[in-house]
């Protein structure tokens, strides 16, 4: 019992950024008490960069998948500017896919997704590559 006196106190120390959920029941009554804080966001294989080749005027899909809690915000940039998307983009799941319907040539680039709550922020980085088709030489 007192380890979990101990768990409530260092969470309301660290202001509940600290703890996931604590659950506190006292011995002399039947009240119980959850502790919920903030859980940092994490997005599946975050490290490096993904890269991503098509050929023009196929569908291409960059996928960030995250949790947390509170849920993330998603966000998009395409070179290190925020994304405005075209005609042939879309997001997809809450924002966690960008979708190219029909890649094109002006697709190309580094894309980076982040996903933010209170507890933090994430990023995961792509690069895309759009392969135009050849001509043959006459």
């Amino acid at each position: 019992m007192v380890l979990i006196w101990k768990t409530l106190y260092h969470c309301e120390e660290m202001q509940r950024d600290s703890c996931m959920l604590v659950i506190l029941c006292s011995e002399l009554t039947s009240l119980c008490t959850l502790c919920f804080s903030a859980v940092p966001p994490s997005l599946d294989n975050a490290r490096g960069t993904e890269e991503v080749t098509v050929a023009k005027g196929s569908s291409a899909s960059l996928k960030c998948f995250t949790d947390g809690a509170p849920p993330p915000a998603m966000s998009w940039f395409k070179n290190g500017h925020p994304l405005s998307l075209g005609a042939h983009q879309n997001l997809n799941n809450q924002g966690m896919v960008l979708h190219f319907v029909e890649a094109e040539i002006g697709d190309v680039g580094k894309y980076t997704c982040v996903a933010a709550n209170k507890a933090g922020d994430v990023s995961k980085h792509f690069s895309l590559k759009v392969l135009g088709r050849c001509l043959p030489v006459s």
